[in-house]
């Protein structure tokens, strides 16, 4: 099976916004959801993350100038609950943790992973995302 590229949705929340002059750091909560095949099932899969976005005004018109995605974790359940969960375990344990499931679905259908998204496995690098934003707003 070949997974969809497609079919996920995101649930957005509303954004924590700071402003300085014409410069704006927002934080959002993103539910990234979809259905994909898993080898031999059909399975939901959530990913919960952080949309962490710098926004600029500019001729009075205010631009997103970055939009970095940080990945807290995921869920993944069987769409159908009678059948079991049916993966290749050994793929998926040489996944990125906090994306994992997502990253798996990808790798089945052909896709190249990055491993260099944000994730809550890399507290050093997330911190220091919020450090890079943080200062850039400060100059605005």
């Amino acid at each position: 099976m070949q997974a969809s590229t497609d079919n996920g949705n995101h649930l957005t929340f509303a954004p924590h916004v700071e402003l300085n002059g014409d410069r704006a750091l927002s934080d959002m909560a993103v539910i990234i959801i979809g259905r994909a095949p898993y080898d031999t099932m059909l399975a939901d899969v959530a990913c919960y993350c952080r949309f962490v976005s710098r926004a600029e005004r500019r001729a009075g018109e205010w631009r997103l100038s970055t939009m970095d995605c940080v990945y807290i974790k995921e869920t993944i359940q069987p769409a159908d609950p009678g059948v079991e969960l049916d993966y290749d375990a050994e793929v998926m344990a040489g996944l990125p943790g906090a994306y994992r499931i997502m990253a798996y679905s990808l790798v089945r259908a052909g896709f190249p992973i990055r491993d260099d998204l944000y994730s809550l496995d890399q507290p050093e690098r997330v911190s220091e995302l919020y450090r890079a934003a943080r200062a850039w707003l400060g100059e605005g």
